[in-house]
């Protein structure tokens, strides 16, 4: 099934103007593309530790704004009305229709989600089937929380984690997300792991992928909050911290406090650009024995807790 999309570009100066006398042609509604504002924001910003390059690469000059005519006769009328606006007006626009594809949502974006290979995992989610037989199938849905597997950083995390002895351990997952450092790390012998994330959906989607791995008895989640700070044990075997460069520098001290001497952390999400910044933050709060692992941009360190 085809609908049209009828996109009037217009420099940003004119979105207003332009919008405005495009909303009052259609009582349809109308879908303004603007990345004018939010690119330069990203582009000169120090505070984010990840900016999507494809947002850096969006028009910063013009704005299109979007209309679905309900026909070809509708969208010619709607395209002279606006190409004579502009005109009048003095306001360069280039106007395109264009019939699109209407696609089924509810289905059509399972089939772009592709398993992935880290360390000795095959993360994919629900729906697909396992294609390499010498890998640990690790199954991974996710709504809002952070954590599928298809980021260079997380495979990251999973094969740093991979290396570990994880047997008999236990396990705190900090920023837990979808729960699948969590879930991983139980798979490979972790005798019980407790995930906590500030994102209340994490509550719901991290122990449901730890059910779909089988190892749901062995794992809780809590919503971070200074009671449930309070209230963890401080005899951790390993921690993970994949969050990003800015957290681990200030939960650094707390993250030695969460572990036995001689525990492991894990610390990932982290840009290479804050590398040194970490690598020394964590030797002052007492860390040692620190290994890096990088992909692209991405940064994952190991280290102990020293023992004195």
């Amino acid at each position: 099934m085809q609908y049209i999309d009828l996109t009037v570009s217009v420099g940003k100066d004119a979105r207003d103007e332009v919008s405005g006398y495009v909303s009052s042609l259609t009582s349809a509604g109308i879908y303004i593309e603007d990345y004018t504002d939010l690119v330069h924001e990203l582009g000169t910003s120090s505070v984010y530790d990840y900016i999507d390059e494809d947002l850096l690469e969006s028009d910063s000059e013009n704005v299109k704004i979007h209309l679905y005519p309900s026909g070809e006769m509708e969208a010619g009328e709607l395209e002279e009305k606006i190409r004579s606006y502009c005109l009048d007006k003095g306001i360069p626009a280039d106007i395109i229709c264009t019939a699109k594809e209407q696609e089924d949502w509810e289905t059509s974006w399972q089939e772009r989600v592709d398993s992935v290979l880290a360390g000795p995992f095959e993360v994919l989610p629900e729906w697909k089937q396992p294609q390499e037989q010498d890998r640990i199938p690790l199954r991974i849905d996710t709504t809002e929380a952070y954590g599928s597997g298809q980021s260079p950083n997380t495979r990251l995390c999973l094969e740093a984690l991979s290396a570990l002895d994880l047997r008999g351990k236990k396990v705190l997952d900090m920023g837990t997300g979808s729960g699948i450092l969590a879930v991983a790390a139980l798979l490979l012998g972790a005798d019980e792991a407790t995930g906590l994330d500030i994102d209340s959906e994490s509550l719901v989607n991290a122990p449901r992928n730890a059910e779909k791995n089988g190892v749901g008895d062995r794992f809780r989640v809590f919503l971070r909050s200074s009671q449930t700070v309070r209230d963890l044990e401080r005899d951790f075997d390993v921690l993970f911290a994949h969050i990003t460069a800015d957290v681990i520098l200030s939960d650094r001290k707390f993250y030695h406090d969460l572990l036995k001497p001689g525990g492991i952390l894990l610390a990932g999400g982290i840009v290479s650009e804050r590398k040194e910044e970490v690598l020394a933050g964590l030797e002052e709060a007492g860390f040692g024995d620190l290994t890096v692992a990088q992909r692209e941009e991405w940064v994952t360190v190991t280290c102990r807790r020293r023992i004195s």
